[in-house]
């Protein structure tokens, strides 16, 4: 049967938790307005029964409300990703209305938000409510706990006339906590012992804390309209924080600094598998440890100077390397400190002198010749010997599409094939890589200085470097994004594309992200922004010219720079082509391990050595629980965002920056906090949500605005932070912000006129501060 009322409804209806919830309130003796719930479009006798119900209720106006399974759940809010009608009136409203709920499934806000929640492959069984509408004289929400800070009592915000308007964000709402003195006209203190009441009832109904839509009709009478479980709450948010503060404090120093942008190839915020192989590869002995050696440098030794573990290190779940700690593996110990602006350098330190320092100065001074020879005299050298390398990596490192190759190993077998890639990977695989980025990085500074030298102008230098970079680079990446075109365009492409970059993927360093091969055609139902002809005609391009017209006699010098230069970067896409072949087959085998121990994606959130070393038959339960607290951990992790270089007195000074001497710095803007967490980015104000491109939002942005609604959530997830307007902590704003751990800011007033495209901002979204820096 397509319709049920609200008296029928009990705890094993499958009909999404809005309609559900309405029903088992009414049969809690909670004051619902009467109400139905359809399960499919009524077929023409079932529409017939649906207008004699509404004759019954006297015509009275009706809403027309979305119910999909897992909307309104403890997991996903589904905030205004599907459609709602109001005050509805005439049967062809009715009819219309109702359709398109059913049909709201499909638009392409509520696809967004279930691809990023749920997948792809997510289907959404859709119910939609159909009750009779309350004429209110006020509206509002009851939260059973703050949802911005679990430590506080309930919030009650309340708006005049309809609620719609406080989830829009179209209003601000009053306020009212347990302890308030506050006053509202014409609200009555009876109204607020109510709700209070119904509340308390409904969080141990539920067993969760709850936020409650409810209304007050103009005759006085309260009206509950919808509760739920309050969705991505900050219970241990702050505790995590502290927590991981303290755990930097006790294990360096007062001057730890680090940096997270010399190897940008590593995720910023990797899983625990993705992370513990490359904290492996640059353990002692390891990829590493190897590159560092073969250009020169020192590398781990074995001294009470140098250190025995990985520089390579989390700082609140973010992947950075310890400067302090690579320092002393480069040259060793040495009177010089690390300046990290604009790029980490070397500065003398007279206060670092010591007698150990004063001994090694000899040792590091020839590790310092051998190391400048390498990289002034044999770069060419170092690129026909990877070239040749590659070759054998090639030869070696082929491996069959996919992990159906896996299915029928034993645990024993997978584990055993899995340390033996993650070797290769850690050691073999990434000491090319590695001794690359190296001569990257010193060949871009070289070549920086000589064009700073001609320009005399650090501006114009970094422009003309940029432009050739962006013109004259032609990588297998740009060739893999020209295949996917070309792909888009033409479906009998797509098995070449998925022979060569099958094992490929957006993310692809990270472990717990599908590849292409295992997406298939599914990741070509979108339609690129330019054609084939178009990409290619943009990439066929060429700079020579330019060089050639640079009136200094080192042009000649500079022409050799930019071409080394390309030849490494063009190299290392090369070999990173080649390398996360064998390194999809990490992915595999640890996907089937998850098949085979109950662990499911849960691997990801585990170790590589708890993944070698755990005895499943024993202690499955507590790996499923420590990678869950690893999960978790992760979720509190994302909503601060640190600088690509941080010092342990930078992260307190972020993680405190609601202090006042911190607010001197710059300017600052002050709102409420909708959606915690803390984020650095760059302010891009948007006026029309439809005339944007996303792709073109930078990956840091701060997006600024007057108001949200739900067909944002695409642009949510290339944003960093949020700035609004208008909007409570139940707009559809601040609902998304918190579940997509993205922190935000409302009420801040004209935000998007006092805020500037390209203006660099913090946001603390625990405080409701803005510091414009």
């Amino acid at each position: 049967m397509s319709i049920i009322s609200f008296n029928e409804i009990s705890e094993s209806s499958q009909i999404g938790e809005k309609g559900k919830n309405l029903g088992l309130m009414t049969n809690w003796g909670v004051p619902v307005p009467n109400g139905i719930v359809l399960t499919d479009l009524p077929t023409s006798s079932e529409w017939e029964e649906l207008l004699n119900w509404w004759s019954e209720q006297n015509y009275g106006p009706l809403a027309i409300r979305s119910s999909a399974c897992g909307e309104d759940s403890k997991e996903h809010s589904f905030a205004g990703q599907n459609e709602t009608f109001l005050n509805v009136k005439t049967d062809s409203e009715l009819k219309s209305s109702i359709e398109k709920c059913f049909a709201s499934v499909y638009g392409k806000s509520s696809v967004a938000y279930r691809e990023h929640f749920i997948g792809k492959n997510s289907e959404v069984k859709m119910n939609v409510v159909v009750q009779l509408m309350v004429e209110p004289e006020f509206s509002g929400v009851y939260f059973s706990v703050d949802p911005r800070d679990t430590s506080k009592d309930w919030l009650l915000e309340i708006v005049e006339g309809y609620g719609e308007k406080l989830v829009s964000g179209e209003v601000t709402p009053y306020k009212l906590h347990k302890d308030s003195k506050e006053t509202i006209e014409k609200w009555k203190s009876e109204n607020t012992k109510s709700l209070e009441e119904i509340g308390l009832k409904l969080k141990k109904k539920l067993a969760s804390e709850i936020d409650m839509e409810w209304a007050v009709d103009k005759e006085g009478v309260l009206h509950i309209l919808q509760v739920r479980p309050i969705t991505a709450s900050a219970t241990n948010h702050e505790t995590v924080l502290k927590e991981e503060l303290a755990r930097l404090k006790k294990e360096n120093s007062e001057g730890a600094m680090w940096d997270g942008g010399s190897f940008q190839e590593v995720p910023g915020l990797p899983s625990p598998l993705t992370f513990s192989l490359w904290q492996e590869a640059f353990a002692p002995n390891r990829g590493f440890h190897e590159a560092l050696k073969e250009l020169g440098y020192l590398g781990f030794v074995d001294e009470d100077f140098s250190p025995h573990e990985s520089v390579f290190e989390t700082v609140f779940g973010r992947a950075f390397i310890n400067l302090e700690k690579t320092n002393k593996i480069f040259f060793g110990p040495i009177p010089y400190r690390l300046d990290p602006i604009p790029t980490p350098h070397l500065i003398f330190d007279y206060k670092k002198i010591d007698a150990t320092t004063v001994l090694r100065t000899p040792i590091s001074l020839y590790h310092m010749i051998k190391v400048g020879f390498e990289v002034s005299s044999n770069r060419k050298k170092w690129i026909s010997t990877i070239e040749k390398d590659l070759l054998k990596f090639q030869e070696k490192m082929q491996r069959p599409s996919g992990g159906d190759l896996y299915e029928n190993w034993d645990i024993e077998q997978l584990r055993e094939r899995l340390a033996k890639e993650i070797n290769v990977f850690t050691t073999y695989s990434l000491k090319s890589t590695f001794i690359l980025i190296l001569l990257i990085q010193a060949t871009t500074e070289s070549l920086k200085k000589i064009l700073n030298s001609v320009y005399k102008d650090k501006k114009k230098s970094e422009s003309v470097f940029n432009y050739w970079l962006a013109k004259d680079l032609k990588t297998v990446t740009s060739d893999m994004g020209l295949y996917f075109i070309k792909a888009l365009e033409d479906s009998q492409k797509i098995p070449f594309f998925m022979a060569r970059y099958g094992h490929r993927a957006p993310g692809e360093l990270e472990l717990s992200n599908p590849r292409w091969e295992e997406l298939g055609d599914k990741s070509f139902q979108s339609r690129g922004a330019s054609s084939y002809s178009e990409q290619k005609e943009k990439n066929d391009f060429s700079i020579d010219q330019e060089i050639e017209s640079i009136k200094s006699y080192k042009r000649v010098l500079i022409k050799e720079e930019w071409e080394i230069l390309k030849s490494l970067l063009e190299l290392r896409e090369k070999l990173k082509l080649e390398i996360l072949r064998p390194y999809a087959h990490i992915r595999y085998l640890a996907l089937e391990i998850g098949k085979r121990t109950g662990l499911g994606d849960l691997v990801f959130w585990l170790s590589s050595k708890e993944l070698l070393e755990a005895q499943y038959n024993k202690e499955i339960h507590l790996l499923k629980k420590h990678a869950e607290t690893k999960k978790e951990q992760f979720e509190s992790f994302q909503t601060l965002s640190l600088p690509m270089i941080v010092s342990l007195e930078e992260i307190e000074e972020i993680l405190n920056s609601d202090k006042e001497e911190n607010l001197q710095k710059g300017s600052s803007l002050v709102g409420e906090p909708i959606s915690p967490g803390i984020a650095k980015g760059i302010v891009k104000v948007i006026k029309n949500v439809s005339e944007i491109d996303l792709e073109s939002l930078p990956e840091d942005c701060i997006i600024v605005t007057e108001a949200t609604d739900p067909g944002w959530t695409p642009v949510f997830t290339r944003a960093r932070g949020i700035i609004v307007e208008k909007g409570g902590v139940l707009s559809h704003c601040a609902i998304v912000a918190r579940e997509m751990h993205i922190p935000a800011v409302s009420q801040v007033h004209q935000c998007y006129k006092i805020l500037k495209d390209g203006d660099v901002v913090w946001l603390d979204g625990n405080n409701g501060r803005i510091i414009i820096k």
